[in-house]
């Protein structure tokens, strides 16, 4: 639209013979782009800084850090309800051992959860878990593997 007022303007003065360039035609701030500088809303529906008034809400944290409160949380629901399936599955392939099982185990964790990063985590925590399991059943005297 802007473009087509320039051309218009020099298509004006080509025929009137005046000298110079056109002038630039100014752009109505409608058309502008929206600039990064925003002004404040007024609370008036029709102007400049029209808008409702609202209050910015401050950032809240991190969705990936882990608050001591959630690591409770979660240490107690995992105490209560034990593994998933998939997690008993991941710890059998660890427990029946045969060839390459770390390969196995994070294979069956990536399938389920996605992510090179949480397929290797999940495969550590069980292996742990195992660990776990072996000391408590040597420290008792009777078989892990069982």
């Amino acid at each position: 639209r802007a473009n087509h007022t320039l051309h218009a303007a020099s298509h004006l003065r080509r025929k009137l013979s005046l000298p110079g360039p056109a002038p630039a035609v100014p752009v109505p701030a409608s058309h502008q782009p929206h600039s990064s500088i925003t002004m404040p809303a007024s609370g008036i529906a029709v102007g400049v800084n029209k808008g409702h008034v609202v209050t910015k809400l401050t950032k809240t944290r991190s969705a990936r850090t882990t608050t001591k409160r959630m690591k409770t949380v979660r240490s107690v629901v995992k105490a209560a309800m034990g593994l998933a399936p998939y997690e008993k599955r991941i710890l059998e392939v660890i427990k029946t051992g045969g060839g390459n099982v770390d390969k196995r185990a994070y294979k069956m964790a990536k399938q389920r959860l996605g992510t090179n990063k949480r397929a290797k985590a999940k495969r550590e925590e069980i292996k742990d878990i195992y660990a776990a399991q072996r000391a408590k059943a040597a420290k008792s005297g009777g078989d892990a593997t069982a």
